[in-house]
């Protein structure tokens, strides 16, 4: 895989965007130190999930939106079975947008997700218990 700089940008007289790109050896330091950043604050599953949080941590809240709903549509396949890691990046991210609205839908079916893990093999109070806390959270 070839990796560019970014040289010199002009805007030719016809509207058109002149980009002078650089290659760089794989050896380079910055590019090092570069990539070295991005894999210890970027960490996911696949490369999809990353990139949401590569978005992320950019602040482009709308194109890490965009990432994380291309990517639960390859691997869910209805919103009810999005893993619990998407609807927390959702979350996060209307959350940031200030839309708490759709932020607390994603974190409520987080949280109904773990309900409905944590009923498999729990004994008959426990499942007493879990199902108050479901119905409280479905009211709220």
């Amino acid at each position: 895989m070839d990796i560019f700089r970014i040289g010199e940008i002009a805007l030719l007289d016809n509207g058109v965007w002149n980009v002078k790109l650089i290659l760089t050896h794989h050896d380079d330091a910055d590019l090092r130190r570069l990539m070295t950043v991005i894999s210890r604050d970027v960490e996911g599953s696949t490369g999809l999930y990353r990139l949401g949080l590569l978005m992320a941590k950019m602040g482009e809240w709308d194109k890490a939106k965009d990432v994380y709903e291309l990517l639960a549509e390859k691997t869910s396949d209805d919103e009810n079975s999005m893993p619990a890691s998407l609807h927390h990046q959702l979350g996060v991210i209307y959350y940031q947008k200030a839309d708490l609205q759709n932020a607390l839908i994603h974190y409520q079916k987080i949280a109904q997700q773990q309900f409905e893990i944590s009923l498999i093999g729990c004994p008959s109070s426990c499942t007493k218990l879990h199902k108050h806390w479901y119905y409280i959270l479905q009211a709220g």
